[in-house]
């Protein structure tokens, strides 16, 4: 099995296409049918279901492109730890966060990897933790600052030290504004807009001591500062975390007594890390022993 084909496999996998694949290979359509057909009799099992637009991987070719990603890892890794200094840090790396204050070290992190380390291309995703995990599972992410409740055992994790208080957005001229604080019997009276993550996952229901579904939902969420536009506009109160916005047409007053979120920055414990994501990984470690001598 050479890693030459391993790689013809991959680009099938991803594309989900053979014409595409071949184009992307700069391989003719025939050629690269071949290699894979050979792979298959090699293998002994059909790797691929062939459909007129499409092919998608049988059970047995999801394990091919998952044992082809780390045999491939490897011999990438393998050849850096070879070459040392000698050849600058390069590639690409792939961070998906939300919008919380955890950011501000993967940011840090990142600002340091661009000054120390400038060919390598950052990405950085947000989104809700849900589809932080689904694209960290799909190979589509490096690492995921996520909930800290959402990091299973198949996941390394570094916690981060900025946790997120949460509380109530609201209008300035709201009447509510000049409270110092925002309680639970408070919130279960006033319409809320709420992130649709938090709302599944019933993760406000201990500190207000019912079920969630017994609020009244005025509208849900994927992105906590989109809905602050919505808020602005007079659709109810935003329970979220702090955004620190820059907006005098609103204002933020914490949840009392105080509750708070807590975010895991992780990768999977199954995928080898590149050299950049290797180096990103050590820069966020310093990052939080900083924050821990603060």
């Amino acid at each position: 099995m050479e890693l030459r084909v391993l790689r013809y496999f991959l680009a099938v996998a991803r594309e989900g296409n053979i014409t595409r694949a071949a184009e992307a290979l700069h391989l003719s359509q025939p050629a690269l049918s071949k290699q894979i057909i050979e792979l298959e009799e090699e293998l002994g099992q059909q790797l691929l279901i062939r459909g007129s637009r499409k092919v998608t991987l049988t059970e047995y070719g999801k394990i091919l492109e998952q044992r082809a990603r780390e045999i491939l890892d490897i011999v990438q890794q393998t050849e850096d730890e070879f070459s040392g200094n000698d050849r600058a840090l390069g590639g690409d790396l792939r961070v998906g966060c939300g919008e919380g204050r955890p950011v501000e070290l993967v940011a840090r992190a990142m600002g340091r990897m661009y000054r120390q380390h400038p060919g390598v291309m950052m990405h950085i995703y947000t989104g809700i933790t849900g589809d932080v995990i689904d694209r960290l599972n799909q190979g589509a992410l490096d690492f995921g600052a996520v909930s800290a409740a959402s990091a299973s055992g198949e996941y390394n994790f570094l916690r981060l030290p900025l946790d997120d208080r949460w509380g109530l957005l609201m209008r300035r001229d709201d009447p509510l504004s000049r409270q110092d604080a925002i309680t639970a019997e408070l919130i279960l009276q006033l319409p809320v807009i709420i992130s649709r993550h938090v709302l599944v996952r019933n993760e406000l229901s201990g500190w207000l001591g019912k079920s969630m579904q017994e609020l009244r939902i005025a509208g849900t969420c994927d992105m906590h500062r989109n809905a602050a536009l919505l808020v602005r506009e007079g659709l109810g109160y935003l329970l979220s975390y702090d955004l620190s916005l820059a907006d005098d047409s609103l204002c933020f007053k914490p949840l009392e007594p105080r509750f708070v979120s807590t975010t895991n920055m992780v990768w999977k414990k199954s995928e080898p890390l590149s050299p950049a994501a290797r180096e990103f990984l050590r820069m966020m470690r310093e990052e939080v022993a900083g924050e821990g001598e603060l």
